[in-house]
Parts: C-alpha cells; structure tokens; sequence
C-alpha cells in the first residue's frame, strides 16, 4: 500500500462556518444533487483555492458552469493530501472511486497534480435556481462569510 501524505489545516479556534460557490460541469452537479457522488474532489497542481479554506460544517453552494447556483451541502468533513504522485493520486481515486464518480480518463487528466482536497458532503439539497456572477474562471469562491443567497 502507498503512503499517502495527508495534511491538516490548522484553523483558528474562533473561525465561523465559511460559505463557498463550487462551480461544477455536468454530470458532476447532477450527481451530487442526485446523492450518487457524496465526495467532492480538487486535484490541483498549486496550493490554489480552496486549499486549506474549507473545514467541517461549511456552507457550498452548488453552481453549474456557465449557469446559476442549483443546490447547497454542508461540508461532513475535509481532508487535504500534498506531495502527490501518480501512484498516491491512483491509490486515492482506488479507495474512493463510487462516492467520486469519476470520468475514465480522470487519471490522465489529474496525473500532474501535487494536492488534493477531499470534501465529504452531506445535507444536499436542490434549492430554486440563483443567479450569481463570478469574476474570471475560477472553479471555487471562498465567501469568508455563511451567506444565505435568496431566490
């Protein structure tokens, strides 16, 4: 088995639950709002957003790509991994390969990446349709703040 370097992120004692916007392609939202995918995932190649910002009972909001903001989770929890391989980020996608429901070629396209975050999520639900607009391309907003969007 491979050794799997998993890091924590330290949080101050005082920090409020955060809301976030993930911003998600089909079939992906639809899988999660669906309770077929229950994890979430980031491989990333940098320690880029949302690396260490999320903990346990945030806030997610739910945003197609390239439309609005269909559902909201509560995070059940959070894990963070660096120093990835190709055969640690093999070994990760193997343990939880059904509540990620990957595509086949997720390897290929992953392969290059040295972090990744593991989000649990639970308390999924589909909300009325919200529009919001975000500023360049990127695939999660970190709101600092548990905003409750209106629809």
């Amino acid at each position: 088995m491979i050794a799997i370097v998993k890091e924590m992120a330290l949080f101050p004692l005082e920090r409020k639950a955060w809301a976030h916007v993930a911003i998600l392609k089909e079939p992906y939202l639809s899988l999660i709002l669906d309770l077929i995918k229950t994890i979430e995932s980031r491989f990333l190649k940098t320690r880029s957003s949302p690396w260490l910002k999320v903990k346990e009972n945030d806030l997610i909001y739910l945003k197609k790509s390239g439309g609005n903001i269909l559902g909201k989770a509560l995070v059940e929890r959070v894990e963070y991994f660096s120093g990835l391989t190709f055969e640690k980020i093999e070994a990760l996608v193997e343990r939880y390969r059904d509540q990620l429901q990957i595509r086949p070629d997720f390897l290929e396209l992953k392969k290059d990446s040295k972090y990744a975050i593991l989000i649990w999520l639970k308390n999924v639900q589909r909300i009325a349709p919200i529009t919001y607009f975000q500023k360049g391309q990127q695939a999660w907003i970190v709101l600092h703040e548990n905003i409750e969007f209106q629809g």
